[in-house]
């Protein structure tokens, strides 16, 4: 009896060990990781005027594997030039897990900085949505002031799910390519010359006035046309540049032919001027126009090619001259070949209905506008559009949010 009763108790003992061990392998086993295979495929993409040229581009493995963007340039040195979101790359791969870090080392072309990082990436979420979107594909955004965006792709939709800042560094240039005969300048122009034409022309475009570089004395960028005119016997040249507006003494052959809006490449330089026989002037300093040439038509170069509306005018205004006049055409017709309105735009595009605009005086809080009213000069107009004009914008027309009041 004793026996029996020993042997029941050794046993509990037992029992109770092995309950012990139980819990204790279950407390203190490894977390599992979600270890589930895919198959995915990668690309980078970088936004219209944000170009970059990317360095490296890794998706890191839970194994420490890194994984190399694809097709970030189709050839050496090549800048992404990749639609935002859409990007160059591949749409598969051998199944392996999804990446849970991610580094980047890239150029930004427009801002000429470097930049990288390290991210941890939301893994967890990474997975649910990837098998959510029935995902084939990583896509990586690379953009300027260090931006980094991560959409997955799939046959069932697009959502970004990871957004990240890196930080801007100087690389060690002669650590990088220790043989190399190019500086750092030197290949960022190199590579900034591979982008589209027209992409290079509009960040040529958006560069102001302060930043641009005389090369022996001589200006030349991207500037838009907006008019010629003779001031005091010289004939005068007025350019944009992005927010800055340039006037220049020029030449009747330099403007031929060029309508507000286009685009012409233009090289100018200082130049210390004396009216014509005028010898009691005192020399001037005046930017002078050097040789224009046309890059791209504008719209209303366009419009007037397609054909104009015809136009009519009602003045009720005893303020304007017949400079005023001119100058209110000429506007009108950069504004219907410009407006975004969706009843200007189908009226001038679609239908090319005759216009009438009525030119009205018009004040806010004391200061003196125009107010141009433009409608379809039929029995029974569709619509009335008001637009406004002040001196301040001398080749614009506001629209009523654009007043400031």
């Amino acid at each position: 009896m004793q026996n029996s009763a020993k042997k029941i108790k050794i046993l509990g003992i037992a029992v109770a060990l092995v309950a012990v061990v139980a819990a204790l392998v279950y407390l203190f086993k490894p977390k599992a990781t979600h270890a589930e295979n895919f198959k995915w495929g990668t690309a980078v993409s970088d936004r219209y005027l944000e170009p970059v040229h990317v360095l490296a581009a890794n998706f890191i493995l839970p194994d420490g594997v890194s994984v190399g963007a694809s097709d970030f340039g189709a050839e050496i040195d090549m800048p992404v030039s990749g639609e935002w979101s859409v990007g160059n790359g591949s749409m598969g791969s051998d199944p392996c897990p999804l990446p849970e870090k991610l580094y980047v080392d890239w150029l930004s072309l427009s801002e000429r900085l470097w930049y990288k990082g390290v991210f941890k990436l939301p893994v967890e979420e990474i997975n649910t949505i990837y098998e959510q979107l029935k995902g084939k594909q990583l896509i990586l955004g690379l953009a300027a002031k260090g931006g980094v965006v991560l959409w997955i792709n799939g046959t069932a939709g697009k959502k970004q799910v990871a957004s990240f800042k890196a930080n801007a560094y100087q690389p060690n240039w002669e650590g990088m390519y220790p043989n190399g005969k190019e500086t750092e300048d030197e290949f960022i122009d190199r590579v900034y010359a591979k982008l589209d034409a027209g992409e290079r022309n509009e960040l040529d475009f958006r560069q102001s006035l302060n930043n641009q570089k005389p090369v022996n004395g001589i200006f030349t960028g991207i500037y838009e046309f907006i008019t010629a005119q003779e001031v005091d016997g010289q004939l005068m040249m007025i350019a944009r540049k992005y927010k800055d507006t340039l006037g220049l003494m020029t030449a009747p052959e330099l403007v031929s032919g060029l309508v507000q809006g286009d685009r012409i490449r233009l090289s100018w330089k200082s130049n210390i001027y004396t009216p014509s026989g005028d010898t009691s002037s005192t020399p001037k300093q005046h930017e002078l126009a050097i040789s224009t040439k046309l890059v791209k038509k504008g719209k209303l170069a366009k419009l007037m090619k397609k054909g104009m509306p015809k136009l009519t005018a009602s003045y009720h205004s005893e303020r304007l001259t017949e400079e005023g006049k001119d100058l209110f055409y000429r506007v009108l017709k950069y504004y219907l070949a410009n407006s975004t309105d969706l009843l200007i735009r189908n009226s001038v595009d679609k239908y090319h209905d005759p216009l009438v605009y009525e030119v009205n005086d018009f004040e806010i809080n004391g200061d003196s506008f125009y107010e141009i009213v433009i409608f379809p000069d039929l029995p029974k107009p569709q619509y009335m559009k008001k637009v406004y004009y002040h001196s301040r914008h001398l080749f614009n027309f506001l629209e009523l949010h654009e007043l400031n009041y």
